[in-house]
């Protein structure tokens, strides 16, 4: 599973142009067990006090973007998933 994982957040971080990816885990055996993963890109020339944990903060860690920009960015990433099968 990390394999993939790892080749989501290197996707991601070519077809965006992340400085840097940060990938963090979340689960629970309560309820229904399950982990679940966010890929986080970080853009070039984030401050250093806006980084680490500032993907948390609506405030600034949040990008307003259109839906038929997220469709056509998910495609792109999906192609180069795909190709590094």
């Amino acid at each position: 599973m990390q394999r993939l994982v790892y080749r989501v957040s290197e996707a991601v971080r070519e077809e965006v142009g992340a400085e840097r990816m940060y990938v963090f885990t979340f689960g629970s055996n309560e309820g229904n067990s399950h982990t679940h993963w966010h890929v986080v890109p970080l853009p070039p020339g984030v401050p250093y006090e806006d980084q680490q944990d500032a993907w948390t903060s609506w405030s600034k860690g949040v990008l307003e973007i259109p839906q038929d920009e997220m469709a056509s960015l998910a495609a792109r990433i999906g192609r180069r998933i795909r190709d590094e099968a």
